[in-house]
């Protein structure tokens, strides 16, 4: 929406092939298991530091934990799904990247200066991990 700033599409990739020994040299395989690096979103603040606070509202449902009783039973009620939209010039959305069981890992502060003169909006950045991602169509739904 309006308050996204800036986003990292993540990579993805193997830590390292598989290397299987012979009498000649050694076979690289390709390795089965991938991992995902983490998707980092920069938003500008509202006034209200609403935004921020929810991210904060959730991630303090996930790890700061007053009362064993606020625990949750199922640690996938944490998880949610995000989408990011690429839009074209004429602003419309025309490709879908949607990720799943998605939760926050880190928070940025804010940084409060009596001293700027300027009207610079406050930005802050979000950094999530999660399962997978994929392409989708935006207007289908369906993967690409």
């Amino acid at each position: 929406n309006y308050f996204c700033q800036r986003v990292t599409l993540p990579g993805f990739g193997a830590a390292s092939s598989i290397e299987r020994p012979n009498r000649f040299a050694n076979i690289k395989l390709p390795e089965t298991r991938v991992s995902f690096d983490n998707l980092e979103v920069t938003f500008l603040v509202d006034k209200n530091l609403n935004n921020w606070r929810e991210i904060q509202e959730w991630m303090k449902s996930i790890y700061l934990v007053k009362d064993h009783n606020q625990i949750l039973p199922n640690s996938k009620d944490h998880l949610s799904t995000a989408n990011l939209f690429f839009l074209n010039s004429a602003m419309n959305a025309n490709l879908q990247v949607l990720f799943k069981d998605i939760f926050p890992i880190s928070l940025s502060g804010l940084d409060f200066d009596s001293s700027v003169t300027d009207l610079t909006p406050f930005t802050a950045t979000a950094t999530f991990a999660y399962t997978t991602y994929e392409f989708v169509d935006p207007q289908s739904g369906s993967s690409m």
